[in-house]
């Protein structure tokens, strides 16, 4: 049996084959992406981060792991560009991740019946943001929702009953 390559490993050669805008093939699995991995599959690989857009299924390095997870968006600031991901069968989200990084884009899976692209699925990625705001900001906006409704039906039923009742 031979050793799994690390991810730094996987990540410099990443880099090189970026360079010539090459295409390779690595075998993926795991549950974070729903049943597509959950066997271990072929996938073809853009190598580098250009034209990485919000719905590509991105392939990075985190830690000493490799993730392929859909990208969500992609923050710049003065320190560079940070990439924000998600698991399409995960809850929560992916810590940011800086470009460098970034090992490539998923182009297509080999399935037992054919290959399958991956579609750049953008609105999927928009959703996922909007409910990863509501799911920051609810809680606190439910209780307090709550609290004013509790309230406003103890008024009302307050106001219609009978004295003495």
């Amino acid at each position: 049996m031979r050793p799994e390559p690390r991810a730094s490993t996987l990540l410099a050669v990443g880099r090189v084959l970026a360079e010539h805008g090459r295409v390779g093939e690595i075998v993926i699995s795991g549950q974070s992406m729903g049943p597509l991995f959950a066997e271990p599959r072929r996938a073809r690989v853009a190598y580098g981060a250009q034209g990485l857009r919000p719905g590509d299924v991105v392939l990075y390095a985190s830690g000493n792991t490799i993730v392929a997870h859909r990208l969500l968006a992609i923050r710049r600031n003065r320190r560079g560009r940070f990439y924000l991901a998600k698991g399409d069968a995960n809850l929560g989200l992916d810590p940011l991740f800086p470009e460098r990084a970034v090992i490539g884009r998923l182009l297509e899976v080999m399935l037992p019946t054919g290959p399958v692209r991956l579609r750049r699925r953008r609105g999927y990625a928009y959703w996922c943001l909007a409910g990863a705001w509501v799911q920051r900001h609810l809680p606190w906006r439910a209780i307090k929702a709550g609290r004013w409704l509790r309230a406003a039906l103890r008024r009302l039923v307050h106001v219609g009953a009978k004295p003495g009742a």
